[in-house]
């Protein structure tokens, strides 16, 4: 079975069907009130690991400093429109880092909007449908 894939079609780096991270002709689904979710992975493992390594680092010590918040427990019962201002609060934070040339402060506050955009994918249920496409 070959794959139909952005990768194939371009005879790129795709293996095949069984093991293509775009999962081409089969996006996983989920019903986020009345709109369909769908999720799909892109890219090859390890081509962005120079920076995405380090960034997961920044982002594993700021989940820790922050952790006395809540854990993922209390993400997970957060309003998806309150993790959405917060997103927006801490972009707001970010660009004054920007503005300062404030490196530390602008790696925190990188960081804890990604850490944002984590937990809202995850209290909306998109985080498992991405992990159920890595596994079919």
């Amino acid at each position: 079975m070959t794959c139909g894939c952005k990768d194939a079609s371009r005879k790129n780096s795709c293996r095949g069907l069984p093991h293509c991270s775009l999962r081409a002709g089969h996006p996983e689904r989920k019903t986020l009130g009345n709109k369909p979710m769908t999720v799909s992975s892109v890219g090859g493992v390890g081509k962005y690991d120079v920076v995405l390594k380090p960034f997961i680092n920044l982002m594993e010590r700021e989940l820790h400093a922050n952790s006395g918040k809540g854990d993922r427990p209390a993400w997970l019962q957060m309003p998806a429109d309150t993790c959405m201002l917060e997103i927006y609060y801490h972009v707001g934070k970010l660009q004054k880092a920007l503005k300062d040339g404030n490196g530390d402060r602008i790696c925190e506050y990188a960081a804890d909007v990604a850490n944002l955009s984590m937990m809202l994918t995850d209290l909306c249920g998109a985080l498992g449908l991405a992990a159920q496409g890595e596994h079919q």
